[in-house]
């Protein structure tokens, strides 16, 4: 989705309503809006699914993200630029305000659920070569951690957390 300037949270008040239980919109009578064609929707729920499974409500002629909606609904702050809406419990349309916080785009990758075809969790893959497990893992700057273990699929377990290398210089212990 492009960068859009979010509207207001007076504007966003004025045209729908929220339910920070639900995380669902719904449509008001705005000033324009008591057309007879438009008196239609008020009281619907607002917003389409779009294909990569979030919610987008048009105001203004602009597709904006329900999450960031609900966000200047309730908070009336404006992400900063390099913040994103991260979904807590990773499921795309579930905008209820509990679900949401702003995060660095690091954090919300780190948020996400994994993709495997062989129900592994994130982070761990099978060599065809050999039939071992590896498990992989990057932290802040790069810093990577990686294990091959010949074990069966439910003992392939992925790393607790990964802890900063120190550097070697000094006396220093390197982890």
């Amino acid at each position: 989705m492009r960068p859009v300037t979010l509207p207001s949270q007076n504007r966003i008040k004025e045209l729908l309503d929220y339910d920070p239980e639900t995380g669902l919109f719904r449509w008001k009578p705005g000033q324009r809006e008591r057309r007879k064609a438009s008196l239609r929707y008020v009281g619907k729920i607002a917003g389409l699914t779009k294909t990569d499974g979030y919610i987008a409500i048009k105001i203004d002629g602009h597709l904006i993200a329900a999450h960031r909606l609900a966000w200047v609904f309730v908070n009336g702050d404006v992400l900063l630029p390099d913040q994103e809406m991260d979904h807590i419990n990773g499921v795309k349309p579930d905008n209820r305000i509990a679900n949401l916080r702003p995060a660095t785009k690091s954090e919300n990758m780190a948020n996400m659920k994994g993709h495997s075809k062989r129900g592994l969790p994130k982070g761990v893959a099978v060599q065809s070569s050999n039939g071992r497990f590896m498990a992989a893992m990057a932290g802040h700057h790069g810093a990577r951690r990686r294990s091959r273990r010949r074990v069966a699929a439910a003992g392939a377990r992925p790393f607790r957390r990964l802890r900063p290398r120190r550097a070697a210089c000094g006396g220093g212990r390197r982890l």
